[in-house]
């Protein structure tokens, strides 16, 4: 473990990579809008917050590192899940009533666009090669920017992505589109970091109060703006997706940072937390392999998981727990996979 760990921002991928997972099960609509207004920006706020410009002595240093940690897993996992899917999961479920071609998802490995199952076998893997433009394009656009400078970029990029996703509305390739609207969430957090650094030093009794002013507007706000798909660019209002995101955002880092302050290193949180990685690559395959479970062995119907939230819940536990032994195997044997150093655990 780094000396130089941040608590909270183990706290908060934990509870990102939890909401991802809990999203993505049948669950009640109006708690898969809560979620969907932030989960994925929260993911970019954290990995901008996280980016270091003096690691990177220029773009082709930046460009193979990162490769290997983002393309590299995204590649693999791409080759896996399709392989399961070529086999078995287009056989059942949803997966069986969609006329696809079995080179389609091929393209769309390729193209890295998952809009018009494209990644079929396994959409969310989007997020990869998307975040890999995300960060390309920060290094060189705000690299040596000073602050008035980096918030005219911001600014730039929220009325570039108001116009795309409104007027041009075409899926390019790598997500490319999402990254744009993305690139704010990751810039703010990078520009603003020590703005932010204050915010959470503050008293903790000032700090309490911020997340409960912040729990209290999510509450009532949270679903305002509808579903939110990122990677189809579906924002609905697109400036409240931002005070909505935004809002998230800074709940779940203030929480994180309370719970931080008393719980300190909690060797799960930081287990899970590292291998965010892992559970967003194959999640829906244990998804899939649990309902297999529930209709064979425990003959029991899938329609008990629809719009069952209690049951996403513990659907959601027992999937991440089924990957722990999968991520301590793929760690130690082949760590490549996940992007990530032979003998180490961190990403």
């Amino acid at each position: 473990m780094s000396i130089n760990r941040i608590y909270w921002i183990d706290y908060a991928k934990f509870i990102g990579i939890f909401l991802v997972v809990f999203g993505h099960t049948s669950i009640e609509d109006c708690v898969v809008d809560s979620i969907y207004s932030f989960h994925m920006p929260l993911f970019f706020f954290i990995s901008g917050y996280l980016f270091s410009f003096e690691k990177y002595a220029n773009y082709k240093t930046f460009a193979i590192h990162r490769f290997k940690q983002l393309i590299i897993p995204y590649l693999a996992f791409n080759v896996i899940t399709y392989i399961f899917w070529l086999l078995i999961g287009r056989k059942y479920g949803a997966d069986a009533l969609i006329e696809i071609s079995l080179f389609k998802p091929l393209i769309g490995i390729i193209y890295g666009n998952g809009n018009d199952h494209f990644l079929i076998h396994n959409v969310v893997l989007w997020f990869l090669p998307c975040l890999f433009v995300v960060e390309s394009l920060f290094l060189l656009l705000f690299k040596n920017k000073n602050l008035h400078q980096a918030s005219i970029i911001l600014l730039g990029l929220i009325v570039s992505g108001y116009i795309y996703t409104n007027y041009v509305k075409i899926n390019l390739p790598w997500g490319i589109e999402t990254a744009i609207v993305a690139l704010v969430f990751y810039g703010f957090s990078n520009v603003f970091k020590e703005g932010l650094r204050k915010i959470l030093s503050l008293p903790k009794f000032l700090l309490i109060s911020l997340s409960v002013l912040s729990l209290v507007a999510f509450f009532f706000t949270s679903t305002q703006n509808g579903r939110i798909n990122m990677l189809g660019s579906d924002y609905n209002n697109y400036f409240l997706f931002y005070l909505l995101a935004f809002n998230g955002i800074f709940l779940v880092i203030t929480i994180s940072d309370l719970i931080s302050s008393v719980f300190k290193r909690l060797l799960v949180v930081e287990f899970i937390a590292s291998n965010t990685l892992f559970i967003l690559g194959f999640h829906n395959l244990s998804f899939t392999i649990i309902k297999a479970f529930t209709v064979f062995v425990l003959k029991k119907p899938l329609v008990i998981f629809d719009h069952n939230t209690a049951l996403g819940f513990l659907l959601s536990i027992v999937t991440i727990i089924l990957l722990i032994p999968c991520i301590i195997i793929v760690n130690k044997y082949l760590p490549f996979i996940t992007g990530k150093q032979p003998g180490r655990m961190k990403i």
